[in-house]
């Protein structure tokens, strides 16, 4: 009697987490978006409150590949470190620690610091530090989960002090944080200046819906016009965020702001007509206006005409 044949029942591949879609995600975008020097610049310059940011020769930095995230937080956190060079030529790092989960970690100064120990440590083992004092590092946490930041900026927080004697050997190191969902009021003043491009960024990061990324990305698309450099380079990125965030505007790519803004405009247009809300087109025009973009470029966007702009402009002088 033949045995019958069992089919071997094919075994199912796991199913991928949210969290590993999480990190890959901003793992891979915020490692490429603060390796561009411009998008550096504008974090250090508009969201950190440091004398010695004036003193960077923003032409002169270099990313390192190195990665120091303990694998046991792979998943909630990435890193990038640049070397820096000062007008004066002294040299200095910043290690930028990107942290994306709603969790707060209370002990995230010893893990900072233990990350910058694990940097000092490659720098003599590759013979770059030789005779030399070891080079200054700027640590900076860039927090962008939902929760309240309630972590110690402080290493000397977190160590019990039961003798006076003893408290001269605790150690010392702090680093220094920007957490957005605390950084509304910040994000809106750096956004209002004319060519912040990071600000309009973290307003869509931080967006609670996509009426608000939308009203931004009209701004942000102007801006875009004036810095053609770094226009591919934020439209690419924005493709990756959207298909993230399944946030559903058609064409995005090469010139993803521009399409995006007219698929907008289109939708919005239909809806105003349907609801009486004309207005609509004029409150973009006036914004517009006041960013400085000329009106025929204006006219080209809303569908208004010259003369209609021109009043509006005229509006707004009175």
């Amino acid at each position: 009697m033949k045995k019958k044949k069992v089919k071997k029942q094919k075994t199912k591949k796991p199913v991928k987490k949210q969290e590993d879609k999480e990190y890959q995600f901003q793992d891979k975008t915020w490692r490429k978006f603060f390796s561009h020097p411009d998008m550096l610049k504008e974090l250090l310059e508009g969201f950190i409150a440091e004398e010695f940011i004036r003193e960077i020769n923003f032409e002169k930095i270099k990313k390192l590949n190195n990665t120091y995230i303990n694998k046991k937080f792979k998943k909630r956190e990435t890193d990038l470190i640049v070397k820096l060079l000062t007008y004066k030529g002294v040299e200095t790092y910043i290690y930028l620690l990107l942290e994306f989960q709603s969790t707060v970690d209370k002990y995230m100064a010893l893990r900072l610091l233990n990350y910058i120990t694990l940097f000092y440590q490659d720098l003599i083992d590759q013979g770059q530090v030789k005779n030399k004092l070891l080079p200054a590092v700027f640590p900076v946490i860039l927090y962008t989960g939902e929760n309240k930041y309630t972590a110690s900026l402080n290493i000397e927080e977190l160590i019990e002090k039961p003798y006076e004697k003893l408290e001269k050997y605790i150690p010392k190191f702090q680093y220094y944080k920007v957490a957005l969902n605390e950084s509304v009021e910040e994000i809106d003043e750096e956004f209002r200046k004319v060519n912040n491009i990071l600000a309009g960024v973290f307003k869509i990061v931080t967006a609670k819906g996509e009426e608000e990324i939308k009203e931004t990305l009209k701004i942000l698309r102007v801006r875009l016009e004036k810095a053609p450099e770094i226009k591919k380079f934020i439209n690419e990125w924005l493709g990756h965020l959207f298909n993230y965030k399944r946030f559903k505007l058609e064409n995005i790519g090469e010139e993803g702001v521009e399409k995006m803004l007219v698929t907008y405009l289109k939708k919005r247009d239909k809806k105003a007509k349907e609801e009486g809300m004309e207005e609509g087109r004029e409150e973009i025009a006036k914004k517009s206006l006041q960013e400085g973009l000329s009106i025929e470029v204006i006219a080209k966007i809303t569908g208004l005409s010259i003369e209609e702009i021109k009043t509006l402009k005229l509006e707004i002088k009175s």
